[in-house]
């Protein structure tokens, strides 16, 4: 694959060699940090990362009292209620967004013999939600939802891990539940469960972004914009339908552990220049949140509030192009 730019920063010297612990779900919309780290970008930043998998929602508070780096992964109403109680994370760039091909990452499935065959049929049904209904996932179901006059209100969710709403699925537990790729991909070709239409809609609003935390904006805000400039230098390599690379494929499936065939049926989710934040989907995930009444603040925080774009322009910055 050529690149566009995946030029090293300007100085020759590496930064101060140091571990970080990132939390992530082994998912393709990570697939820039994956690239980063097979490739030698961090490498080259003295950096060396920990994957520490199994992170919920729930572990931005990890992130701010320094037991995490970085986490990537869907946000909660908790991570904005958190913020403006004074929770010390910040959101540091986009996570995958829809393909160029408009296929979603994530699916409402159903079963292909059962009862609901559009959308509309879900109302007062029970759904699968892995990060519950009060997550940027919850609201990626909200607007699909919506698209046939329902709402959240309007089913019972259940928080279901991937795996464990598959099964409930299959045992009519739930009538319908979110899944991800490339674990959709075995699921779909299986042809006993079916996605319902409309999630490339709803899905092009993804408001998911990774975080960091104090860790690299205060104490060391040197390793932060090397963290973040080694990001960047993988965005270079994921352009178009990039899985169908053999060493970005291969590379997402030693991350993931998911078989290379597989990976490559998957969408390639889209990763912008410098990993741009999404104001208007960010406030829009808060209107959302407000809607449900579980955010405890009166008005919706900021792009400034949420964001530290100063040390997103300085790694930005500091790259050749």
């Amino acid at each position: 694959m050529t690149t566009a730019c995946s030029s090293a920063p300007e100085s020759a010297e590496k930064g101060a060699p140091i571990t970080l612990k990132v939390g992530s779900q082994p998912t393709i919309s990570s697939g820039n940090l994956y690239v980063a780290m097979a490739k030698g970008y961090f490498a080259d930043e003295g950096i060396t990362i920990e994957i520490v998998e199994g992170m919920s929602t729930d572990a931005q508070t990890l992130v701010a009292t320094k037991q995490l780096d970085a986490y990537f992964g869907s946000l909660a109403a908790s991570y904005f209620n958190g913020v403006a109680n004074g929770l010390d994370v910040t959101l540091a760039g986009e996570i995958g967004q829809i393909a160029e091909d408009k296929r979603p990452n994530i699916e409402l499935l159903v079963r292909k013999d059962g009862p609901i065959k559009t959308v509309a049929d879900l109302r007062g049904k029970k759904i699968s939600i892995p990060s519950g209904p009060d997550s940027s996932t919850g609201w990626m179901v909200d607007l699909l939802l919506r698209q046939a006059g329902l709402s959240l209100n309007d089913v019972e969710v259940l928080k279901l891990g991937p795996s464990d709403g598959v099964a409930a699925l299959l045992n009519d537990s739930v009538a319908a539940t979110i899944s991800y790729y490339p674990l959709l991909v075995s699921l779909l070709e299986k042809g006993d469960i079916v996605a319902l239409d409309g999630m490339s809609e709803a899905y092009s609003n993804s408001a998911n972004a990774f975080s960091i935390g104090p860790s690299l904006t205060i104490d060391n805000r040197d390793a932060g914009v090397r963290f973040l400039r080694a990001l960047y230098r993988a965005v270079d390599d994921l352009k178009g339908d990039y899985l169908q690379d053999p060493e970005i494929s291969k590379i997402i499936s030693d991350a993931t552990q998911i078989p290379i065939e597989t990976v490559r049926k998957s969408p390639s989710p889209a990763y912008h220049k410098n990993l741009p934040l999404n104001a208007k989907s960010l406030n829009a995930l808060q209107d959302f949140f407000r809607s449900r009444g579980v955010l405890k603040y009166p008005t919706n925080l900021s792009i400034e509030e949420l964001s530290d774009q100063a040390l997103m322009d300085e790694a930005a910055k500091s790259l050749t192009h």
